[in-house]
C-alpha cells in the first residue's frame, strides 16, 4: 500500500463537504482510497506533517478549549493493513479492510471481501457472492468480518489522553465517518482559497498544481512569496 499525504485540492475538497454537509461527496471523497485503513493514515500523515505535535479542540460536560496531540496520540490502535484467508465451506475466501463507498454500512462491510479461489473480486461480484450463500455460509463470513475486521476498526481512537474524558473513538458508521471528517480536518475554507488564488496570481501556479502539493508545502510557498516581495518594497 503507498501512503501519501491529502492534497491540497483533498483538504480544500473536504473542507466544503463538511461545510456544505454534503454527504454524497464524502463518500465520494472516501472511495478513492482502496481501504479505511489507507484513508485514516493519510490523515494522520496529512496532520502531522512537519510536525511534532497538533492542537484539537475539545468540548467536554467540565472542559472547552484546545488539547495538544503528539503523533502517538492520534489514530492510537490503527491496526496493520493486511489480508487473511479464510475457508468457508469449499470457499478461500480473502478478507481484509473495508472500503467506505456506500451509506449503508452493510454493504461497505461486504467490501471486506477481496477475492474468492485467487479471483479478485468488484462490487458486483461481491453482491452475487453473497445472495449465493447459503444462510449458514453467510452467517459465518459475515461473524468473521465483524470479529476480526470491524472490531478492530471500531477499537481505533482518533485521538486518545490520559482524561478519558477528553478521547475520541472511531466507529465504522456512517456517524463515525462524518465525525472522523469533523474532527480532524479543520481548516478555513476561506483561508485556502485566499492561498490558492495568491499563488496561482502572483507565483505562476495553475490548478492542477494543488493536486500534487499539501497545505503545508503550500504555506511555505506563500510565506517565500510573501517575503520576496516584502524585500522588493524595501
Amino acid at each position: 500500500m503507498k501512503l501519501n499525504l491529502l492534497t491540497y485540492n483533498d483538504v480544500e475538497n473536504v473542507t466544503k463537504i463538511i461545510v456544505n454537509n454534503n454527504i454524497e461527496g464524502l463518500f465520494e471523497f472516501c472511495s478513492k482510497y482502496n481501504n479505511v485503513i489507507e484513508l485514516l493514515l493519510n490523515f494522520k500523515n496529512t496532520l502531522f506533517e512537519n510536525k511534532e505535535t497538533i492542537s484539537v479542540n475539545v468540548s467536554v460536560d467540565n472542559f472547552k478549549g484546545d488539547i495538544i496531540l503528539d503523533r502517538k496520540d492520534s489514530l492510537v490502535n490503527l491496526p496493520e493493513d493486511k489480508t487473511h484467508d479464510v475457508i468457508v465451506g469449499n470457499l478461500k475466501l480473502q478478507i481484509g479492510f473495508p472500503v467506505i463507498k456506500y451509506k449503508n454500512f452493510e454493504l461497505n462491510k461486504l467490501t471486506c471481501i477481496k477475492s474468492v479461489d485467487g479471483f479478485d473480486l468488484k462490487d458486483d461480484d461481491i453482491i452475487q457472492l453473497v445472495e449465493s450463500m447459503p444462510i449458514a455460509m453467510y452467517k459465518e463470513v459475515y461473524d468473521y468480518i465483524e470479529n476480526n475486521v470491524i472490531s478492530n476498526l471500531n477499537n481505533v481512537y482518533l485521538y486518545y489522553t490520559k482524561n478519558e474524558l477528553y478521547r475520541n473513538k472511531f466507529e465504522f458508521t456512517l456517524e463515525g465517518i462524518i465525525n472522523l471528517f469533523v474532527t480532524l480536518c479543520k481548516y478555513d475554507i476561506e483561508y485556502l482559497t485566499k492561498i490558492k488564488l495568491i499563488l496561482i496570481k502572483e507565483g505562476n501556479f495553475n490548478l492542477q498544481d494543488f493536486n500534487y502539493i499539501t497545505v503545508e508545502q503550500a504555506n511555505i510557498f506563500y510565506k517565500l512569496l510573501k517575503e520576496l516581495y516584502d524585500e522588493s518594497d524595501k
